[in-house]
């Protein structure tokens, strides 16, 4: 960190000297131009002066297997860009599907051009829905898959469960937007003082939709661990398990209002109201043979493997980012 004095040199001017070692190695003369802009009310960003237009991304998919090709797709679109040009020298049916299928779930983008060997993805939403609003939409979706998951197991409603499995999807397509907000104005991109939130807030609601994606990805497993039941077959909840589910989703309701509140006090109360409980309390009780230690041992290893998953995809993320920057 440097110390810069601030100089008087008019009525209402004032100036203040750039490092030279940051001049030099952007390659600045004194006849170009650099943007200021706010940041938040203490901070203030200076950086070169650039074209208000956001990057685009090529991404050459031969030797690249079905899977990696998904998982590139959504990091350039996490990235930023506005355009993402897939090329291939050749372009078969699966892959055309495959692109289509994976652009569903990016919120703005279509495909806006095919060719021979490639496939053009564009961003075409000209409106910027405030990233609260997405929170606030991402909670009342995933109350009511809760809801109906309560209600198919009850009733052995496999349709029902199906369809919660199929709503999922409207989850991932808004964490997926969200983050990519946050890059845009993390990253690259062109934060002003009419942003709708600042960085902080923004950072806070991507926490919160990863959180948000993961209950979803929950609730989808609890709906598709019934669905392996055979026909013949159905499910029966003791009292305390059906008490258990019903208590997990009024908390989840409060922590709706938490989200579209940002109410501090509700926060405090669902947490001491946790505090309260021994959290393995309801877990022993049904640890009464191996079989059932061996299912909840298997749990964890499941969730330390999702969260390896996870860094391995944010670290295709950042790379896909890192390749935009025009500085770096």
């Amino acid at each position: 960190m440097e110390l810069r004095n601030i100089q008087k040199t008019g009525g209402s001017s004032y100036n203040i000297t750039l490092p030279k070692s940051w001049i030099k190695s952007l390659r600045l003369t004194e006849k170009d131009s650099v943007e200021i802009f706010f940041q938040n009310k203490h901070q203030l960003g200076i950086r070169p002066h650039i074209p208000h237009t956001l990057p685009t991304a090529t991404l050459i998919i031969d030797h690249l297997s079905k899977e990696q090709v998904v998982r590139e797709i959504i990091a350039h679109y996490l990235s930023g860009v506005s355009e993402i040009s897939i090329q291939t020298n050749t372009m078969t049916y699966e892959v055309r599907s495959l692109v289509r299928t994976v652009s569903h779930k990016l919120v703005g983008f279509e495909i806006f051009d095919t060719t021979g060997n490639k496939i053009t993805l564009k961003n075409v939403s000209t409106n910027t829905v405030p990233v609260k609003d997405y929170a606030v939409k991402m909670t009342n979706i995933i109350s009511s898959m809760y809801e109906d998951i309560e209600i198919a197991l009850l009733t052995n409603n496999k349709m029902l469960a199906r369809d919660i499995v199929d709503r999922d999807v409207e989850v991932d397509r808004i964490e997926l937007i969200m983050i990519r907000q946050l890059n845009i104005l993390l990253y690259s991109l062109f934060p002003t003082e009419t942003s709708d939130l600042f960085l902080l807030e923004r950072h806070y609601y991507e926490h919160i939709a990863i959180r948000l994606e993961r209950i979803a990805d929950h609730v989808v497993r609890i709906a598709n661990t019934f669905l392996q039941l055979k026909e013949k077959d159905s499910l029966t909840l003791t009292k305390p398990e059906k008490d258990r589910i019903k208590k997990i989703h009024k908390y989840f309701l409060a922590c709706s209002e938490i989200i579209a509140n940002l109410d501090k006090r509700k926060a405090h109360e669902l947490l001491d109201n946790f505090e309260s409980i021994d959290k393995n309390d309801f877990i022993n009780k049904k640890i009464n043979n191996k079989a059932s230690m061996n299912i909840l041992i298997e749990d964890s290893v499941e969730r330390i493997r999702s969260y390896i998953a996870n860094i391995a995809e944010e670290t295709i993320d950042y790379f896909a980012i890192k390749k935009i920057q025009p500085f770096t």
